[in-house]
């Protein structure tokens, strides 16, 4: 939610799992990554300080070609010593700062994957630049485009962070408290169904909450639902068409009894006699029961 009190449709994120039912669906306070960890480090719990970076960890390559001559054994065996002695600088300096958790943009190179194993790190890599910002908005951190030591104040914090095998598919769930501090700014709704048009028809439906929830923060008042918006006007247009003198009645009474398709519908898509339905809905409102609807479960409310 805003400062102005709305919510941000963005920030909640929606994670679809193929396995499992509707009811294992969970609200996760944080973000969830649809892809495992990059070494043998998969949990961190008890707080863990993130550095995040949008480039590459690797060596960077000369953009021009070269020969080395190799005159014996010892050339060979230090000729990378230079470039392992300066990821490790890096590395070890990234890990000073008591990072426990390594996030890359790009690629990972072996080299530079065994010293953030070495130093106890965790690393897990984000390819999508969406993601990379909603993981800098979960964990108030900030995306560096340089390779070395983050400042306090680029860095992130991540209550736990934890490598879950959920539906046979590995993902990375970076999660908060909900009480925490500063705020998580990002949630995720995690959906599991058995099918892929299950898990689409509730990806649209929690839209369609999500966005409703947001136009009611912005504007508060509300119209009653069940049909009862839609038989208050049908009656209220009867008795205008009534008033009405000579042919202009017949299209005004028509327009009205388009009106009550919505509390028929709702009727026949429930398995409900729909004319007692709608006879009995029409009684109410013409007794003042302006909010009465079609209640799926066979009554008026």
């Amino acid at each position: 939610m805003t400062q102005s009190g709305q919510i941000a449709v963005d920030s909640v994120r929606i994670a679809k799992i193929m396995g499992g039912n509707i009811s294992q669906s969970e609200v996760i306070h944080g973000l969830v990554i649809m892809r495992g960890s990059e070494g043998i480090i998969q949990h961190v719990f008890g707080g863990a300080k993130i550095s995040v970076f949008g480039c590459g960890i690797e060596a960077s390559a000369t953009e021009a070609k070269g020969t080395v001559l190799m005159n014996n054994a010892n050339d060979l065996m230090t000729y990378n010593k230079t470039e392992e002695d300066k990821m490790d600088e890096i590395i070890k300096g990234i890990a000073d700062t008591e990072t426990k958790v390594f996030v890359s943009g790009g690629t990972v190179s072996e080299m530079a994957m065994h010293f953030i194993e070495k130093y106890g790190m965790m690393c897990v890599k984000v390819v999508s630049k969406w993601d990379m910002r909603r993981l800098c908005s979960a964990t108030i951190s900030t995306a560096l485009v340089r390779l070395g030591p983050a400042t306090p104040e680029e860095m992130g914090f991540c209550d736990e962070v934890d490598v879950k095998e959920i539906g046979g598919r590995k993902v990375v769930v970076f999660a908060q408290k909900e009480n925490a501090v500063d705020g998580c700014r990002i949630s995720t709704v995690l959906l599991r169904a058995s099918t892929e048009s299950v898990l689409n028809d509730l990806e649209r439906a929690i839209d369609d909450g999500v966005n409703a929830c947001s136009t009611l923060c912005a504007d508060g008042r509300l119209l009653p639902g069940g049909g009862a918006t839609e038989m208050e006007l049908c009656q209220k247009i009867k008795e205008f068409g009534d008033k009405s003198p000579g042919l202009d009645q017949y299209a005004i009474r028509a327009f009205a009894k388009a009106l009550d398709f919505v509390p028929r519908t709702l009727a026949e898509n429930s398995k409900q006699n729909v004319t007692d339905v709608l006879a009995a809905l029409g009684a109410a409102h013409a007794a003042g029961k302006a909010n009465y609807g079609v209640d799926i479960n066979g009554a008026l409310k």
